[in-house]
């Protein structure tokens, strides 16, 4: 009796590693597709990173200023601006349709992208949620920018002359040129997947 009951539980032990493989690699694939969430959603540092990124390739690859006329710095700087940007705007309409075909990798990405495909309940709370993060970061990134003082007395002084809110409209206009120019927030990414797959099950019929 005690050998066959040692013989279970080494049975059950040995499942525990591939259960906690499998929970891990869930988790990371949960952790994955919301920072290509974020990503997608956050314009206005999504745009900043790209402006670092490319101050960095222009000094570390193509080994020249950002502004040097005699080094070609601009013309360097503005070719990365373009490459990156296109990338990035690939990745924002085509990206999910990439990560659903990856199936046997990714299946919680796949799961979760098939059932907003499939269910139209699921399609409309996802498009939903991620419209209305959209909306809110950007109102949120617009007011955090436009209100930056350097402390309170610049505030008290800007609401004085009235100048308090020029800030934030100035900024609410830089925001939605970002916006627009980067494609919307994520939910442009969602529409794009399912305008895809609507296409590609057309074709096929």
């Amino acid at each position: 009796m005690a050998k066959i009951e040692k013989k279970r539980m080494r049975t059950n032990n040995s499942h525990l590693p591939f259960c906690y493989t499998n929970l891990m690699k869930t988790l990371l694939e949960k952790i994955l597709f919301i920072l290509i969430n974020i990503i997608f959603c956050f314009n206005y540092c999504t745009l900043k990173l790209l402006f670092y990124l490319c101050s960095f390739l222009v000094q570390y690859i193509n080994k020249s200023d950002i502004i040097s006329y005699n080094k070609n710095g601009d013309f360097y700087f503005i070719l990365w601006i373009l490459v990156l940007y296109l990338i990035y705007i690939f990745l924002k309409l085509f990206l999910f349709s990439i990560l659903y075909k990856l199936k046997n990798k990714l299946p919680y990405i796949h799961s979760f992208l098939k059932n907003f495909l499939e269910y139209k309940k699921t399609t409309h709370k996802i498009l939903k949620i991620s419209f209305m993060f959209d909306v809110a970061v950007f109102v949120i990134t617009t007011f955090a920018i436009g209100f930056k003082f350097e402390n309170a007395e610049d505030f008290w002084i800007a609401l004085m002359q009235g100048t308090l809110f020029d800030g934030v409209i100035e900024m609410f206009c830089i925001s939605l040129m970002i916006y627009i120019f980067l494609l919307g927030g994520v939910t442009t990414s969602y529409l794009a997947f399912l305008l895809i797959y609507k296409l590609t099950l057309k074709n096929k019929i």
